[in-house]
C-alpha cells in the first residue's frame, strides 16, 4: 500500500475512534436521563459502540502503528524525528489503555442508581465519566497530530500527497469537529445545564430569597425536582 494511501486510511481509522467513543457518550447520556427501568436500551447500545470501539482500536494497534510502517519509519529517521515520534505514540496509546477500562467500570454503575438519586447519577456522570471522555479523546487527537505531522514529512519527500492527503484529512476532522460541537451541546442542555439551573437556585434560596420561579418542561426526576 502506497504511503498517501495508507495515511488516508490511518485518518478514516482515527475518526471512527472519534465517532465511536462520541456514540457512547451520547447513550450514557441519554441513559441518564431516563427512569431506571428504562434504561436498558440506552446502556445496551453504549456496550455496543464500545465493542465498535474496541474494533477500531484494535484495528489501528494492528495495521497504523509506527512499529508496522516501516517506511515512514525511515523517513522520520532521516528526518531525525523517529524516537520522538514513537514516543509520543505510545504515550497515547497508555493513556487510553489506561482510560478506557476505567470508562468501562464507571459507565456499568449508571444502572445501580435508583430512581430517588437521578441527581446523583448526574453529579456522577459531570465528575467521574465525562472527564475520562475527555482524557480519551484528547489522546486520540494526539494520534491524528502525528499522522498529519507524519503527512507533511512525505511532502517534504517529495511524495505527491499535498493535494489528496490535505483535503481527505480536513474534511474528516471536519466532520469530527462539529460532531463533537454537537455532542458539547447536547449534553449541556440535556445534563449540565439542568443542574447547574438547580444548584443556583438552591444556593439562593439558603440565602434567603425565595421569590425565584424555576420552570421545567423535562419529564425526568431532575424536571419535577425544579418544577417543585
Amino acid at each position: 500500500m502506497k504511503l498517501t494511501t495508507k495515511l488516508t486510511a490511518i485518518f478514516v481509522g482515527a475518526a471512527g475512534l472519534i465517532l465511536a467513543m462520541s456514540r457512547i457518550q451520547i447513550e450514557l447520556a441519554n441513559a441518564l436521563r431516563e427512569r431506571p427501568e428504562n434504561r436498558r436500551v440506552a446502556l445496551e447500545e453504549a456496550v455496543r459502540q464500545m465493542t465498535e470501539f474496541d474494533r477500531h482500536l484494535d484495528s489501528y494497534k494492528a495495521g497504523f502503528t509506527l512499529s508496522n510502517h516501516s517506511p515512514m519509519e525511515r523517513i522520520l529517521a532521516t528526518r531525525g524525528v523517529l524516537q520522538g515520534h514513537l514516543d509520543r505514540e505510545q504515550m497515547a496509546f497508555r493513556e487510553i489503555d489506561r482510560e478506557y477500562p476505567l470508562l468501562r467500570q464507571n459507565s456499568q454503575q449508571v444502572s445501580e442508581f435508583d430512581r430517588g438519586r437521578q441527581g446523583a447519577a448526574i453529579a456522577f456522570y459531570s465528575s467521574e465519566i465525562n472527564p475520562v471522555f475527555d482524557r480519551i479523546r484528547e489522546s486520540i487527537n494526539d494520534l491524528v497530530l502525528l499522522k498529519r505531522e507524519q503527512a507533511e514529512y512525505l511532502n517534504i519527500k517529495g511524495e505527491k500527497t499535498a493535494a489528496a492527503t490535505r483535503r481527505q484529512f480536513l474534511q474528516i476532522v471536519g466532520l469530527v469537529f462539529v460532531f463533537s460541537i454537537g455532542l458539547v451541546f447536547f449534553v449541556a442542555r440535556t445534563v449540565t445545564r439542568p443542574i447547574n439551573v438547580l444548584t443556583k437556585a438552591t444556593w439562593k434560596a439558603a440565602r434567603g430569597n425565595f421569590a425565584q420561579r424555576l420552570t421545567s418542561n423535562s419529564r425526568d426526576e431532575v424536571g419535577q425536582v425544579t418544577r417543585s
